[in-house]
C-alpha cells in the first residue's frame, strides 16, 4: 500500500479546499501528536495520536499517517491511511483540529 501511495501523482492528494501529505518532518509529527486538538466530545469517537503512530510504526506497510493542510497551506488535522484486507481495501482514522471544524474540511478530506 504504502508504494502505491507514493506512486501516486501529487494532484490526486489534493483538491480545491484541502491536501494531504504524509508525515515527513518532526514539525509535522509535534502538530499530529500535540498541537491538532480535538473536542472533549470527539476524543472517544477516534483512536488516539500515539495508538495510530504506534501501528504505522509496527506496520509500516499497512498504514501512512499524513497531515491534513487547507488551501492556505496550514496544518488543520491528522490522517492516517489503513491496509486493512487484501491491496485494495484501505480504510482512514482522521480527524480535523478543533478551531478548524465546521468549514468542510472534513467532508473534503473523506472525498
Amino acid at each position: 500500500m504504502r508504494k502505491s501511495l507514493q506512486a501516486l501523482d501529487k494532484r490526486c492528494w489534493r483538491n480545491d479546499t484541502v491536501s494531504i501529505k504524509p508525515i515527513e518532518t518532526m514539525d509535522e509529527l509535534i502538530y499530529a501528536g500535540y498541537d491538532c486538538r480535538l473536542t472533549e466530545e470527539q476524543k472517544d469517537m477516534v483512536s488516539p495520536f500515539w495508538f495510530t503512530i504506534g501501528r504505522a510504526y509496527l506496520f509500516p506497510e499497512n498504514n501512512y499517517p499524513c497531515i491534513i493542510y487547507n488551501e492556505k497551506s496550514e496544518a488543520i488535522g491528522f490522517i492516517n491511511l489503513c491496509k486493512w484486507v487484501g491491496d485494495e481495501a484501505v480504510s482512514w482514522n482522521f480527524y480535523i483540529d478543533k478551531d478548524h471544524q465546521g468549514k468542510g474540511y472534513g467532508r473534503s478530506s473523506a472525498s
